[in-house]
Formats: C-alpha cells, structure tokens, sequence
C-alpha cells in the first residue's frame, strides 16, 4: 500500500513538473507563423486589369493568407518569459514538488509503524482496565492474580493447555479468545461462574469483557494489584478454635461465592449471605423446594447441580470433597442462627 500512493505521488508530482515546463520554460511556446510575401503574378501578353484563371485562384489564395495574417496579428502573442524571476518559479516549483514527494513517502513508510505503535499503547491501556477488573470482580474465585482458586488457573500456558490449543497459532488464539469472551459474557452452567454481560443481567458491557479478555490473552497478569488482604482472603487460615466445618470451607474456597460475618475470607457476593443460614426454612437457591436439614444441607454442598440441574453452585463431589466433608459444613452452617 505505501509503495502504490508513493508511486502515484511520483506521477502526479512528475506531471506537475512538466506542466510548470510547459508554461514557464523558455522556448516552449512557438512563435505564430509570418505570412508570406505575396507572389508574383504573371500577365505577360494579358490586358492590363484582365486575371487568367489562375492568376484568380492566387490571388483569391494570397487574398485567404492575409486575412489569416490578420486575425493572427490581433490574438495577443506570448513570447517566452527568459526572465530570472521566471526560471526562479520554474526551479522553486520543482523544489517544492520534489520535498511534496519525499515528505509523502516519508509518511507512507511511516504510517504503519505508527499505527502498530498506536494499537500497542491501546492494548496496554486495555490490559490495564481488564486488570482493575480482574481485581474488583474475579480475583476472589481465580486468585489474587489469576493463578486458580474456585475458577481455575486463568494464566496463558496453563488455560490454553486444558483445550490443546497452541499459543504460537493465531487460529488457536482466536478460538481462545471467542471462549474467554463468551464465558464471561454467558457463564458457565453449572459452574459457579455467573453471567457478566449486560445482556444477561450482568454488570460488564461488551468494551469491558474485551478488556478482560485482552489481559488474559496477553497473560498481562503482572499488571494486576492484589487489593489489600487478597493474599490471605485467597487462603485463610482457619482460627485455631474453628469448627471442622468452617475450616473446611476455607479449604474450599467457599469464601468466593458466600460471605459469613466475622470469618476470614468468607466475604463472597456471587451466593447467598450465610451469616444466618441455619435459621431460614429452606436451602437458599434450591427453588425453595429443599428443606433446610443438616442432610439436606448435606446433600446440596456435596453435589448441588444433582439437586438443582443449572445452579451456579458448583458440584463439589468433583473437587474432591468427601460427604463426611459435606456433612460437617452443614453441620457448622446449621449453627449459625
């Protein structure tokens, strides 16, 4: 492209120059044609005042010579201007033409390296926005940066390895990047990974999902800021006088659904409040259809999804959570009044 309108620059600068030829250079306009002297017209053995008839046809042609004569010799004539002042324009002119073209060739071999420059200082702005949210919104299910916790490991490598795909393949990278978009913006049933886009009720529209998207796909995790506590609210540690069932749900990452008030990292908004679980009748988020008993309650934690097909409440059973585990999260969730 850059070689195509440095080119055509070249031809129009060129056919500038020769029309400044034309009009400015000396001897470039001709001098009108002199007429001829009139010829002589033969009358020998002829009466004076008597034409031959082709002594007529001349003059009637002498006579068409000069009237051409005369309505040349009142056009105005334009000699060539041998001025300096003329030959300056003339040189000035080329100048002028030959920076035009230079400066626009410049320009066209530089256009591209600009525009790359310019969607790098754009893409780094985007990382850094899709960092802010990764901190206000995603850390407490992936990790304070992205490394795993409830969701998993976001990191490049390690996501594009669980699909197979190849990070040095750009049709690979793009599929990655349809399925990072389309998981933010629909969720992922019966995950606990919610719906983010606007469409679906979430809070992100579509230029913030792509941000996000942009800082997974550029692994821009070194951009992220754990908000203060993240590093601990990640993976508390349980109190020494815990309940076994509230040590275990630190353990499993409860904290990043479900806040309980006044338990270290217990301070999820994507699930209910349990903070006074054990005194409402019905399991929250189980349709109101499950009576809220600690084997209920069992029940639910340890495979939720079997009760309630589509719940984001994700099945536990997979995480390696046992159902002697889940018998004592309820347990402990049934104390709390």
């Amino acid at each position: 492209m850059a070689t195509l309108i440095v080119l055509v620059m070249v031809l129009l600068a060129i056919a500038a120059m020769a029309l400044g030829a034309t009009v400015g250079v000396p001897g470039a306009i001709k001098e009108p044609p002199r007429p001829k002297p009139k010829p002589a017209l033969a009358t020998a053995g002829v009466g004076v005042g008597v034409l031959l008839p082709e002594q007529m046809q001349q003059e009637a042609f002498f006579r068409e010579q000069q009237r051409a004569a005369a309505l040349r010799l009142q056009m105005p004539s334009v000699e060539p201007d041998d001025s300096p002042g003329m030959q300056m324009k003339v040189m000035t002119g080329i100048l002028v033409s030959g920076l035009i073209i230079l400066a626009l060739g410049a320009y066209a071999l530089w256009e591209p390296t600009r525009e790359a420059d310019a969607a790098q200082i754009q893409l780094h702005e985007n990382v850094l926005r899709g960092a802010a949210l990764f901190t206000t919104y995603c850390a407490r299910c992936h990790g304070p940066t992205g490394t795993g916790l409830i969701g998993p490991n976001l990191h490049l490598q390690e996501f594009a390895a669980r699909y197979k795909w190849n990070t040095s393949d750009p049709s690979d990278m793009a599929k990655m990047r349809t399925l990072v978009i389309q998981t933010i913006t629909n969720g992922r049933p019966p995950t606990p990974m919610p719906a983010w886009g606007q469409e679906n009720g979430g809070p992100f529209n579509e230029t913030q999902i792509s941000n996000l998207a942009d800082l997974i796909m550029t692994n821009g995790w070194q951009y992220v800021v754990p908000a203060p506590g993240a590093a601990t609210a990640a993976a508390p540690t349980p109190a020494p006088n815990a309940p076994p069932g509230q040590a275990l749900m630190q353990k499993y990452g409860c904290g990043g659904c479900h806040t309980i008030d006044g338990v270290a990292g217990m301070t999820g908004t994507v699930g209910p409040n349990l903070t006074h679980v054990g005194s409402v009748p019905k399991i929250p988020e189980s349709t109101g259809n499950l009576t809220n008993t600690p084997d209920n309650l069992a029940k639910w934690i340890f495979d939720a999804p079997a009760v309630k097909p589509g719940v984001i409440m994700p099945n536990f059973s997979q995480q390696g959570m046992s159902q002697d585990d889940a018998k004592q999260i309820a347990q402990y969730l049934e104390t709390l009044k």
